[in-house]
């Protein structure tokens, strides 16, 4: 027998031994990293820099939830959010956090990847108003100036307006940029859309100033997934890759659990590795109020039966649909489900649908 056969032989058995080691685990053992099991280093792109909706993650890297499923986590800032489907899709990093607008208009375009997990599975972008405009409702936009981002007028906006019976001739719409809040308290906006509830909403509601704040799809915009987890499709391929992803999920929702059980363990696990959300007792307030209010979104309580990551298909074949009626997507012929895959999640069984009883629900390693 030739050395590079017995190399390969070796490399085979410790692969069988580690999935037995995955599946053949106590129900009671405490999850523990094996000395003969290698942790899988992930590199993970984030959506921005470290924040409230991220809790999860960094609460799994400080509790251990990640090492004692033999994985190695980093994450990673980008230089432009809009940028990590390239990233992902080009084999720079394991994995990404991105938008389910951002997947979907990807995948219009044919790129390679697919959302495998939600993280923030609703809306976080808000149609918000000071007390000082004077407008009482949806319908007191008429006649109104709001600052969106982007270059034209903001598709969102024009389903809300025309929801609540406002023609949206009768409104208009400035780009902004990112300075949502800081024009909005400037008196050059009376009201904004695309800030986030859980972190512009908050600066303001601190600040005294008294906010009106509505989630996009409590205003008449269809519902969706803010933040979601992505693979590349030639990833997707790789079993040993798949398994490695299915142990980052659950190991997300252990650090979730910890997160929401103990929000300042939380907020002291983001802040170590990001020590400007402290920097200032101010920051410290700020970003403590985000966390509280955003804990109760990442745990998920809305998904029913539903294993955690959960994407509704139907919520995304209907916002594809709407994406499309609206201009944002050109081709006609395409199943916006195909875009996700909820094999990944914790207790999924690929193409049966069912859930297993093992240990290997956790995707511990014990």
């Amino acid at each position: 027998m030739t050395r590079s056969t017995i190399q390969r032989l070796l490399t085979i058995l410790a692969i069988a031994a580690f999935a037995a080691l995955l599946a053949g685990c106590g129900e009671k053992s405490e999850p523990t990293t094996p000395d003969n099991v290698r942790p899988d280093q992930l590199n993970l792109m984030l959506d921005w820099q470290p924040n409230a909706n991220h809790a999860g993650i960094y609460t799994g890297i400080a509790s251990g939830a990640f090492k004692k499923r033999a994985l190695v986590v980093d994450p990673k800032v980008p230089s432009d959010p809009a940028g990590v489907i390239k990233q992902v899709e080009a084999g720079r990093v394991d994995l990404g956090i991105s938008y389910a607008s951002y997947v979907l208009a990807a995948q219009d375009k044919g790129a390679g990847v697919k959302a495998i997990a939600a993280i923030v599975n609703r809306p976080l972008n808000s149609l918000i108003w000071l007390k000082k405009s004077k407008i009482k409702s949806i319908k007191g936009l008429k006649g109104k100036t709001v600052g969106v981002s982007g270059d034209g007028p903001s598709n969102t906006l024009n389903t809300i307006l025309e929801e609540n019976g406002v023609p949206a001739s009768s409104v208009k719409q400035i780009d902004v940029g990112y300075d949502l809040q800081k024009v909005l308290v400037a008196g050059r906006v009376d009201a904004s859309i695309t800030g986030y509830w859980n972190v512009e909403g908050v600066q303001l509601q601190q600040a005294g100033l008294q906010p009106k704040i509505i989630p996009v799809d409590k205003a008449g915009s269809p519902t969706y997934d803010e933040l979601v987890l992505i693979a590349s499709t030639e990833n997707l391929k790789d079993g040993e890759r798949v398994e490695s992803y299915r142990r980052f999920i659950a190991g997300l929702q252990e650090g979730t659990e910890v997160a929401v059980a103990d929000p300042n363990a939380a907020f002291n696990a983001i802040a170590a590795k990001y020590p400007d959300l402290k920097k200032t007792a101010a920051d410290r307030k700020f970003n403590m109020a985000s966390l509280k209010v955003t804990l109760p979104v990442l745990a998920q309580t809305n998904i029913g039966e539903n294993p955690f990551g959960w994407m509704d298909p139907a919520t995304w074949a209907a916002y594809g649909k709407w994406m499309h009626d609206n201009g944002e997507l050109s081709k006609s012929d395409t199943t916006y489900t195909d875009a996700i895959t909820n094999d990944l999640l914790p207790g999924v069984v690929p193409d049966a649908g069912a859930t297993q009883s093992t240990d290997s629900d956790t995707g511990s390693v014990n």
